[in-house]
């Protein structure tokens, strides 16, 4: 048995750390003066001391399916040095020799679907024969993978690792500057969109076939970066409803996808989680020429859709909509990308022996990995944003204010569903953060009863508390009666 006295306490940065944005890139970093920071052409973040011997990488990249993070850190070096299939350009060369892989660990998550691992690399300088020590963790999320390395001289590693790791939790992704965009074909709304993005689209207009309603009107935007991010909002290639296949219309020629007419398809009924992947799979590959379209995840959403449906009662629509979501990744001119759509589906019983549904709404983006964040938050304020104009909805049907406040309400809801996702995706990066530090340090976090946490040596397997006394046991011994158990998370 060890006795522990817990410090809390650590490096902390300094005042004059300088903050590096890059908008381009939408990232920023913090780092002591001196330093210097950039994303190269490969997508890489590396912040370089003074001197060149430090050094912070961060990489983002898109996991293969059959890879998790242990293999990535296995693999990174290879045994002919820094040169593998998917790390040979992370700021090394052939100058290192002597490549002395430590022990890999995978670390454990209380994110459910997080991989994460971490492991050391010990090796020689050929130029001048500096040791060298590096720390590398691969975390993968969603099929989304970022590396994070620290590198400092060997003798230097234990006075540097402090700044090192500080340098690393200092990153976060930043959003675009806006500005407001006016939906160009009949003014019928606004909405902010990123400042030199373009923006096409807008409302169209379709014969329903109806009786004493002659046509009818949806709109569909996509919103494309420079660098790669493409987001759409809605389809106009999509059909306006669909029919459920049954015998009748087996009978007269409509089978299951065939089109009653333009804007009518016979499709099985679909949740919203099978839409969205249907979608993906069918429309959104053949209108954006994206292959090798791997599904990652793919899930309803039933308290969204419930939440929904109240809100619909409420406001006198008694619309049954399913809400359901899917992650995929794919490729475009020899790039892997990932990628996000959200649908809403309506069902709505004909009275005539079937059943015919719509698409409420399909919102999503493609993205580098790179990007993936700030797409998320582009897309988010995108939707949360439009405003409508009165007039068009009052020329559009009756009630206009009343529809307007559902077309926000509405807006708002999915932007919400959109920034939960960023903002997990965020507390995961904060936990991978909080490993990476930790292993580093040789320290694990531990947390009681009434949600204190502490900070203590790694590498036993209980631990007690009392006063400002901690005592690890390899077995669960209680010390004494007065101390209370310390969870490791």
């Amino acid at each position: 048995m060890v006795v522990l006295v817990y410090l809390l306490c650590g490096t902390s940065r300094g005042d004059n750390w300088v903050k590096y944005d890059d908008p381009y890139f939408g990232f920023s970093i913090e780092h002591p003066p001196g330093w210097t920071a950039k994303m190269d052409s490969n997508n890489h973040i590396i912040i370089t001391s003074p001197y060149g011997d430090s050094t912070v990488v961060i990489y983002p990249f898109i996991s293969k399916a059959n890879m998790n993070a242990s293999d990535y850190v296995n693999m990174y070096p290879s045994a002919s040095g820094y040169v593998n299939t998917y790390f040979s350009d992370i700021n090394l060369n052939s100058d290192y020799e002597g490549i002395a892989p430590g022990v890999v660990r995978q670390l454990n998550s209380n994110t459910p679907g997080l991989d994460q691992a971490v492991g050391s690399i010990n090796y020689t300088r050929a130029s001048d024969g500096t040791l060298l020590k590096e720390v590398v963790l691969v975390s993968i999320y969603q099929q989304s993978g970022m590396f994070y390395s620290i590198r400092a001289p060997e003798d230097n590693f234990e006075a540097m690792k402090g700044t090192l790791t500080q340098i690393l939790q200092t990153l976060y992704f930043t959003e675009p500057s806006y500005v407001q965009w006016l939906e160009p074909k009949e003014n019928a709304f606004t909405m902010e969109v990123p400042e030199g993005w373009n923006v096409i689209g807008g409302i169209e207009r379709y014969p329903t076939g109806q009786i004493g309603l002659s046509e009818g009107s949806r709109g569909a935007i996509k919103a494309t970066s420079t660098d790669g991010i493409t987001i759409t909002w809605g389809d106009v290639n999509l059909p306006n409803f669909f029919q459920t296949p049954d015998q009748s219309g087996n009978y007269f020629g409509y089978p299951e996808h065939a089109l009653i007419s333009d804007r009518v398809m016979v499709l099985h009924k679909m949740s919203g989680a099978e839409f969205s992947r249907w979608y993906v799979e069918n429309y959104l590959a053949q209108e954006y020429g994206y292959t090798n379209i791997v599904i990652t995840q793919n899930q309803d959403l039933p308290e969204k859709s419930q939440a929904f449906n109240d809100f619909y009662i409420k406001s006198g629509f008694p619309i049954n909509q399913n809400v359901g979501e899917v992650y995929f990744t794919c490729s475009k001119n020899g790039e892997t990308l990932n990628g996000y759509y959200l649908a809403g589906i309506n069902s709505v019983n004909s009275g005539m022996g079937y059943e015919t549904w719509d698409v409420q709404g399909i919102y999503g983006y493609v993205a580098p990995a790179s990007k993936d964040n700030v797409a998320s938050l582009v897309l988010a304020h995108m939707i949360s944003s439009s405003k409508p104009n009165i007039s068009w909805f009052n020329n559009e049907m009756n009630n206009a204010m009343r529809n307007a406040e559902i077309f926000m309400s509405t807006n708002n809801e999915i932007s919400n569903i959109i920034m939960e996702r960023y903002q997990t995706t965020s507390q995961t990066q904060d936990e991978i953060f909080r490993h990476f530090d930790n292993f580093i340090l040789g320290q694990t976090d531990v947390i009681n009863e009434n949600g204190e946490t502490f900070k203590v040596e790694a590498g036993h397997n209980y631990y007690w508390r009392r006063g400002d006394v901690v005592v690890e046991t390899e077995t669960y011994d209680r010390p004494d009666t007065d101390f209370e158990p310390l969870m490791e998370f």
